[in-house]
């Protein structure tokens, strides 16, 4: 389906000896298990923005991923998303309040700050702060890290309000701040923040941007771990094993010629040339 590690990762003919194996299949089994955490937290964050009630599983989210836009990976979709470097949706002057139940969507500018909520104070009485979880979202403008691979999700449908309470600031007189009841529960649109371009829809930007972002800050660092792994495993020596005849060798002395590295098994660098000569059925 797509996964770096399925398409990328192979520990097949790797030599189990070279000091670099273990932590190098360690770091290929960790990139396997982020990425199946990954889905399972996709899966969570479709779960909220559909306020509990999603009902796909983390295995039909990764078959959905994969079909969003043909021959392209999840773990491809961040680097794709720059390369196309779509423009954002012009603002507007119509704008609602929506309550921000939605945290893992990990949404970071937009936020009101004349909406209150009511708090107790370490003396036991009643004081108003702003609310640190209302959007002033600007209808049609969008919100670049709001995925909608699934686009009919509750918070993209509903036109309720919130229940929670919220206030707004009046005047200096007491009480002063006032309930309302204009801070909604969701959207109310599909919240697609990018204009199409170069074949692309505003829809597989939108899911390219947000799931990009989010596979790269989760698995994106055990991937780069891998390749590390994999470069001193490399560097060691490593590779598949194999039967070589050196140039200037025989079969019944394969490394009559060879000098070798520092870093090669069939020659220790601390070890005196004449020594392994003779170990290799020379004479002195």
């Amino acid at each position: 389906m797509g996964r770096y590690y399925d398409d990328k990762i192979s520990l097949s003919g790797l030599d189990k000896l070279n000091p670099f194996f273990k932590p190098l299949e360690n770091a290929a089994e960790a990139v396997d298990r982020a990425e199946s955490d990954w889905y399972k937290r996709r899966k969570d964050v479709f779960d909220e923005l559909d306020f509990g009630d999603f009902r796909e599983s983390a295995r039909d989210v990764e078959r959905k991923y994969a079909r969003l836009v043909s021959g392209l990976s999840v773990y491809e979709f961040k680097d794709k998303f720059d390369d196309v470097s779509p423009s954002r949706r012009p603002a507007t002057q119509v704008f609602r309040f929506v309550h921000n139940t939605f945290p893992t969507s990990e949404i970071s500018e937009g936020y009101a700050t004349d909406i209150f909520v009511e708090e107790t104070d370490d003396d036991g009485d009643s004081v108003f702060v702003v609310a640190d979880n209302v959007l002033r979202y600007h209808v049609s403008r969008g919100k670049g890290n709001v995925d909608t691979l699934y686009d009919n999700l509750s918070a993209f449908r509903t036109s309720s309000r919130s229940d929670a309470e919220f206030y707004e600031f009046i005047d200096d007189d007491d009480p002063g701040h006032f309930p309302i009841n204009n801070v909604f529960k969701g959207f109310g649109e599909v919240p697609l923040a990018w204009q199409a371009k170069s074949g692309y829809t505003s829809q597989q930007l939108q899911v390219m941007n947000a799931a990009g972002n989010d596979y790269d800050n989760e698995v994106g660092p055990k991937i780069r771990a891998y390749n590390e792994a994999r470069a001193n495993y490399e560097g060691a020596g490593g590779g598949p094993l194999k039967s070589e005849v050196y140039d200037g060798g025989t079969p019944d002395f394969l490394y009559q010629d060879f000098q070798g590295t520092s870093t090669s098994y069939n020659r220790p660098e601390n070890l005196p040339a004449v020594l392994i000569k003779e170990t290799r059925g020379f004479g002195t």
